[in-house]
């Protein structure tokens, strides 16, 4: 399926953030950078229809680190739901996933002016924030929020941080990492996945396509996420360590 911008942000706008209209971006496909900068824009003028939508008191506190247990004390009380990681699903059901979960928490906590980092470990969605000089990991989903130490290198170019906490809750240990607007990169998986899900009699994932179907077609997700994120990409389906990761976190959880 060819790559085409326009076609992209139609069915995102349309299908995943809930807007009927929106601006089309004058953009170059050769332009990355500017394509995922204006997905995420796209993704995160929800922000305040989602923070009244789950009743979020996001008024100021004195200090950074009170201001995120604030607001991680009320998103973390939030009820999962499966598919329930993009703007237009998450208002329908009131609920999130671990990815909508921390769409919520972040964009939130950025609009404070906290320092960030989103992060991916395997079939998982969470935070970095840093504050005085301390990094705390920050899980709405798992209902942890703590301290954590991590090393962190440069491989292919894609930032990984390592981590070994002794909270079963953290069962990770390498974690890409990217800055917060890349939290848009867990939409095109998991976008195939209500599509395969869909195929296999899922109901949730059935009455997705029922209503979005034909827009959600016309896109091949993954293949956009290869295109813009192809080091992510790259490392998630070939790294052997990543792959051995991947099978001791799934036997953990």
């Amino acid at each position: 399926m060819e790559l085409n911008i326009e076609k992209l942000f139609e069915v995102w706008n349309k299908a995943l953030v809930g807007n009927a209209e929106y601006s089309m971006p004058k953009l170059e496909l050769t332009n990355k950078e500017a394509i995922k900068l204006e997905l995420y824009k796209a993704v995160i003028s929800k922000l305040e229809e989602l923070v009244s939508a789950f009743n979020i008191d996001a008024a100021s506190t004195k200090s950074e680190y009170e201001y995120l247990e604030k607001v991680f004390n009320q998103v973390s009380k939030i009820s999962d739901s499966q598919f329930s990681y993009y703007p237009k699903r998450m208002l329908a059901t009131k609920k999130a996933t671990c990815a909508g979960n921390t769409l919520l928490m972040s964009g939130i906590l950025n609009n404070a002016g906290l320092k960030l980092k989103y992060g991916r470990p395997i079939g998982h969605s969470m935070t970095f924030a840093l504050i005085d000089e301390k990094e705390y990991w920050v899980d709405g989903a798992n209902r942890v929020l703590e301290e954590i130490k991590f090393t962190e290198e440069v491989k292919n170019n894609l930032v990984i941080r390592r981590v070994n906490s002794a909270n079963p809750k953290i069962p990770y240990q390498i974690i890409p990492t990217f800055k917060i607007s890349d939290i848009i990169i867990n939409f095109f998986g998991n976008t195939e996945g209500i599509k395969q899900a869909a195929a296999q009699n899922n109901p949730l994932a059935v009455e997705i396509m029922r209503e979005d179907g034909v827009l959600l077609n016309q896109v091949d997700f993954m293949e956009w996420r290869a295109y813009l994120y192809p080091e992510y990409d790259a490392f998630q389906k070939n790294d052997p360590e990543f792959q051995k990761e991947k099978a001791r976190v799934e036997q953990t959880l």
